[in-house]
Formats: structure tokens, sequence, C-alpha cells
């Protein structure tokens, strides 16, 4: 995924909370940095603006346009889905 937005090892980001969900965004300004791997990884303090617990499964979405990779939580994506699949399926969201 990080390839694909053309990261590399010590690229400076952005990462904040939006809404339950962590928005990643490539910055010149950015005080946090992918790892000398290319890896990322969300610093404590990100993780708890979201609740997010270690080896919690996330979705994460590319923004190739924005610069930026989306962590949404799943938290965030019953929320997200719950009405439609009501809807789908006839029923009401529970």
């Amino acid at each position: 995924m990080l390839r694909s937005l053309g990261w590399t090892a010590g690229q400076r980001l952005d990462i904040r909370a939006v809404e339950g969900s962590v928005m990643v965004a490539c910055r010149e300004d950015g005080v946090f940095f992918l790892t000398s791997q290319g890896h990322l990884r969300l610093p404590a303090v990100v993780r708890h603006w979201c609740a997010l617990r270690p080896g919690q499964r996330v979705l994460l979405a590319a923004e190739p346009d924005h610069d930026a990779l989306a962590v949404h939580t799943m938290p965030v994506l019953d929320s997200l889905l719950t009405e439609p699949h009501a809807r789908m399926f006839g029923g009401e969201p529970t």
C-alpha cells in the first residue's frame, strides 16, 4: 500500500484522527516518519485517539490524489455499513 503511494523509508508524515479513523498524509512538515524499513507505525497517542488496540484489524485505503492513507477501525466500518446492509436485506438497523 505504501509503495503504491510512492512513500519511502524516512518519509515525513502528518497523522491525525478524523471521526474515529486515522488519516496519514505525506507532508514535508510532518512530525511522524516511516521507519527505516519503510513501515508505518502508528504512535501510541494516535492509537489512543481511536481506541485502537494491538492486533485489532483495520481497513487501509490509499488516497493517491491526496497523497494520503486512511486507516479505518472496525467500529467505524460497522457504523458505516449497518444501515446500507439493513436496507439491502430488507431489515432495520440494529
